[in-house]
Formats: structure tokens, C-alpha cells, sequence
């Protein structure tokens, strides 16, 4: 008995000291009680201290409990929550972003009704949380509710457009190792009664939704528990109630739109005026590129990585060689050069030992092209050997465009028959040598801009109801 009201006495203690955000109080209790932490972490579903804590926004408690017994971040009180969990419906931000920076995995915990703090993020319409949470958690994305609703499934259903449009603009431009696989599949998931986000969308009457859904080439022709495409459910309500039609204006946008999109997947026309004072930023051809070739630099396996390194260096030695030893060889000291016959006509020019035999316009367009394989080559070698991230990657690129070229257009240039042949042949392959990496760098730097800084707006903490 007197054993039980000591252990009251500790619990009740200890979770005063939490409150409070008491650590001094913590380790009074602990040499009191050694085993004060062990004890109710056997119990299956408790208030922890840091759950506690992380109620009563005590930050560096929280912590404090986390790295005494890390197991307290991950275990479910008894209505279901982690500690990050609570921290979030509490709207305690700092200690939500401690507790991610700590242990990213804690995004990927599944609750009450199996949500997630991203779904719960999501559910809000918090974008600011959900870009630290996918940057911190990309693969958080794919998690599923016990109604296997994913958060853009969750965004729809409670109408939070700019959360929405997070989720899919983070979809379309990641690039990490299966990102375009977790893409389609993401947009495309099916929750318990098979219906997809746009599904949800055309039940839910939100044609800014569908829009941004279609322009992101979502799979139209899935049929839900019902066997309906989003199409057919709008033709089926029409159907069942022609005398009372709820916002007729948007359905009508909506069918519409479908069928536009059915007949042309490259049409974006859309008659309709939309609510949203913006719209979440496109992706267009050049980033389109950029992020197909990230991706596939990233889903590369280590031994097809090195197949194509070696492949492209064989490319780039050959490109080189071509200058230093050129097809039909070069005109000898030897020999008498002041008649030939070559490109079909007869000529007593002279031409100077050393420089290509083959005709003016083979040596051109043979140049060209292998002065432009030799550009691409030499950039696909950086490009797969190196992070872009690093700022090795600009010094030895700074010093590829200055050095490498130079011995080439040098050897080039010695074997040209004339400076204005030369000059013909190094315009296009310069140009491509050193805008490819600037315009990379570039494409790259406005993706990261349009991820990082949509919205803008202050209203989208608490995200936009349609």
C-alpha cells in the first residue's frame, strides 16, 4: 500500500515537473525512483512526461524525455496520439520542429484512425508544416490512413486547395530515388471505396481541383466501388436529380472539363472563373527535362551507373581522338600539295601540311557533330559523377570550360583548312559547352524557388475552404 502511494506520488510528480518543463525536478524523480521511466513505459497506451510536454509546449523537456527514453516518441496515449501528434493539434510549432529534427521518422507514426502528422497537417491545411515534413519525410507522402486515404486524398476531402496543391507541385518535382514512380501512384491511389482524388474532387463540386488534377495527367478512366469514372458519377447525379442540383455552375465546369480532357490529354482550355485569386506554379518543358534527368540519374543502380560512365567516357575519347587523328589523315610536308581532287571538283589550291584532307563540307559537318557529342558527353560525366550540391561540382566544372576546350579548339584549329571554317564549326558546340551547365544550374534554382515559396500567401497556414 505504501509501495502504490509512493508511485502516485512519483507519477503525479512527474507529470507536474513535465507541465512546467521542470528537467531539475526529472532527475530528482529519477534518483528517487530509478525505474519511474521504465515503469510507465510498459504500460501499452499512456501519457508519457513527454507526451505531457509536448501538450504544454515545454520544448526542451520534451527532449530532455526523448533522449532518456527515445521509445516515449513513438508510443500512443490512451486517445491514440504520439507526443508529435499532440504537439500539433495543440498548435505547439517549436516543439513540432524539434521533435522532426530529432527523429524525421516520427512524420511516418500512424495514430488514431491510422493518420499521420502529415495527414493531420494536411487535414488542417498547414502548408508551412507540410513542407518541413516532406522535406524532412519525402517517402511520408505515401502513408495511408485506415481508410487508406493518402494527405492529398485528405487535403480534398476537407476542401484545403493550397494544401492540396503542395502535395501535388511536391509530387511533380521531386526528384529523389522513386520519385516518379511514387507520383503516379500517389495521384492515381485508390482509398477503401476505390475513389481517387479526383474522384473526391467531382463529388465535392471543386473544379479548381479537378483543373490542376487534369493538367497533372491523372489517370481519367479509373472507376471507383461503384464502377464510375469521375465523368460518369456527374452524368449518373444528373440523372437521379434533375430538379435540385447543387452548384450547377461548377458541375457543369467540371463535366465539361472531363470531357475536353477525355477527347485531348494536351488540352488545358477551362471555362471557368475560378474563386482562387492564384494558382498553384506550372511545371514547364525545360524544368520537365530537368527533373526527368535528376530522376533517372537518382534511380540509377550502382552498377548501371558505372556501365554508363564507362560507356560515355569511351564516347568522349573517341570525340577526341577524331581531332587528333581525323578521317582520311592530314596533308603531309612530303608530299606536293598544290593539286588535288576531292568533294568531286578539281582544285590547285595549296593546301598547308597539317591540316584534314577530307573536303571543306565533310570536315564541317563531321566537326559539328563531334564537337557537339564531345559538349553533351563531357557534361553527362559531371553530371552523374558529381552532387550537384557540391562546390566541387562548379570548380571543376569552371575548370572544364576553360581548359578542356581550349586544348580542343587548339588541336581544331590546327588541323582546319581555313579560320573561317573553324569559326563556322565551334559556334554552335561552344555555345551548347557553356550554357548547358548555366542553364541547369538555372532550371534548378527556380524549381527550388517555386517549392520552397508557394504560397505566399498568409491565409494558407490555415489553408482556403472552396
Amino acid at each position: 500500500m505504501i509501495l502504490h502511494d509512493l508511485e502516485v506520488s512519483v507519477d503525479e510528480r512527474l507529470k507536474a515537473a513535465a507541465q512546467g518543463g521542470d528537467i531539475d525536478k526529472l532527475y530528482t524523480l529519477i534518483r528517487e525512483d530509478p525505474h519511474v521511466l521504465d515503469r510507465i513505459d510498459e504500460t501499452p497506451f499512456v501519457d508519457t512526461p513527454m507526451h505531457v510536454a509536448a501538450s504544454f509546449g515545454k520544448t526542451e523537456f520534451a527532449m530532455e524525455t526523448m533522449q532518456l527514453k527515445p521509445s516515449f516518441a513513438r508510443k500512443l496515449n490512451q486517445e491514440g496520439f504520439t507526443p508529435l501528434h499532440l504537439a500539433l493539434l495543440k498548435k505547439q510549432t517549436l516543439m513540432v520542429y524539434s521533435l522532426i529534427f530529432a527523429d524525421s521518422e516520427l512524420i511516418r507514426v500512424h495514430g488514431k484512425e491510422g493518420k499521420t502528422p502529415l495527414h493531420y497537417a494536411a487535414e488542417q491545411g498547414n502548408v508551412y508544416l507540410l513542407k518541413t515534413f516532406l522535406q524532412r519525410c519525402p517517402s511520408s507522402i505515401e502513408d495511408v490512413t485506415n481508410h487508406e486515404d493518402t494527405a492529398l486524398q485528405i487535403a480534398v476531402k476537407n476542401k484545403k486547395f493550397d494544401a492540396f496543391c503542395l502535395l501535388v507541385l511536391r509530387l511533380r518535382t521531386a526528384v529523389d530515388k522513386g520519385s516518379e514512380i511514387r507520383e503516379y501512384k500517389t495521384l492515381n491511389w485508390q482509398n477503401n471505396v476505390f475513389d481517387t482524388a479526383l474522384h473526391i474532387a467531382v463529388k465535392t463540386h471543386q473544379p479548381e481541383v479537378v483543373r490542376v488534377l487534369i493538367d497533372n495527367h491523372v489517370d481519367l478512366n479509373i472507376k471507383n466501388s461503384e464502377s464510375l469514372t469521375p465523368l460518369e458519377i456527374l452524368e449518373s447525379d444528373d440523372s437521379q436529380s434533375q430538379s435540385q442540383v447543387n452548384n450547377p455552375e461548377a458541375r457543369e465546369a467540371i463535366k465539361e472539363r472531363l470531357r475536353r480532357a477525355r477527347a485531348s490529354k494536351f488540352l488545358s482550355f477551362f471555362r471557368w472563373k475560378s474563386s482562387k485569386c492564384y494558382l498553384p506554379p506550372t511545371v514547364n518543358l525545360l524544368e520537365r527535362w530537368y527533373i526527368d534527368i535528376t530522376r533517372g540519374k537518382n534511380g540509377l543502380a550502382e552498377e548501371s551507373r558505372n556501365m554508363l560512365l564507362v560507356g560515355l567516357v569511351l564516347i568522349a575519347t573517341v570525340g577526341y581522338q577524331c581531332v587528333l587523328s581525323p578521317p582520311g589523315g592530314v596533308w603531309q610536308a612530303d608530299r606536293n600539295n598544290s593539286t588535288t581532287t576531292h568533294d568531286n571538283k578539281s582544285s590547285s589550291e595549296i593546301h598547308h601540311p597539317g591540316t584534314v584532307v577530307m573536303g571543306n563540307w565533310s570536315f564541317l559537318f563531321f566537326m559539328l557533330f563531334n564537337s557537339l557529342a564531345l559538349a553533351l558527353t563531357t557534361h553527362a560525366i559531371c553530371f552523374l559523377v558529381m552532387k550537384p550540391e557540391s562546390s566541387w561540382w562548379y570548380f571543376n566544372r569552371s575548370l572544364l570550360i576553360t581548359f578542356g576546350p581550349l586544348c580542343y579548339l587548339i588541336s581544331l584549329q590546327t588541323i582546319s583548312p581555313n579560320n573561317t571554317l573553324f569559326a563556322r564549326i565551334i559556334v554552335i558546340p561552344t555555345l551548347v559547352y557553356i550554357l548547358l551547365p548555366i542553364a541547369h544550374a538555372r532550371i534548378r534554382a527556380n524549381l527550388r524557388y517555386k517549392t520552397r515559396n508557394w504560397p505566399m500567401s498568409p491565409s494558407s497556414t490555415h489553408g482556403v475552404a472552396t
